[in-house]
């Protein structure tokens, strides 16, 4: 279950990554029309990232118990962010108009969630895990 735990970890670390980086040079190239084909592979891989968090989140919650406050806290994070994505990238895809600022908004958001879960997957040892 620890390689599962890594890969997890992985994909949440780069994804993070990633998705903050985009954020960063979409500026500088946004012109040429390369900024939406990045962002639109970014979206499935954040899609995939954000699914893998909630797992993630599900499973410290479950393991730690209902007294555990910040495994809650973070639980109800990751579900705020993945509703807003996912409602996001549902309008985006039908056609509907969505505003760069609420783009960015929730990148940063992912970028920050995918990270977070991602670094205290990397740091919980293994037998506090369940394993």
């Amino acid at each position: 279950m620890s390689a599962v735990r890594t890969l997890i970890c992985a994909v949440l670390l780069i994804t993070g990554v990633l998705v903050s980086l985009q954020l960063i040079f979409d500026a500088f190239y946004m012109d040429n029309g390369n900024a939406e084909a990045i962002w639109n592979y970014l979206n499935w891989l954040m899609a995939v990232a954000m699914i893998l968090a909630l797992v993630a989140s599900i499973r410290r919650v479950s393991l730690a118990g209902h007294t555990d406050v910040p495994a809650k806290i973070e639980l109800l994070f990751v579900i705020f962010v993945s509703l807003l994505f996912y409602h996001t990238w549902a309008n985006y895809t039908q056609g509907m108009s969505v505003t760069s600022d609420a783009w960015m908004v929730i990148d940063a958001l992912l970028a920050v969630t995918f990270i977070a879960v991602g670094l205290r997957l990397l740091k919980v040892p293994a037998s506090s895990e369940g394993e």
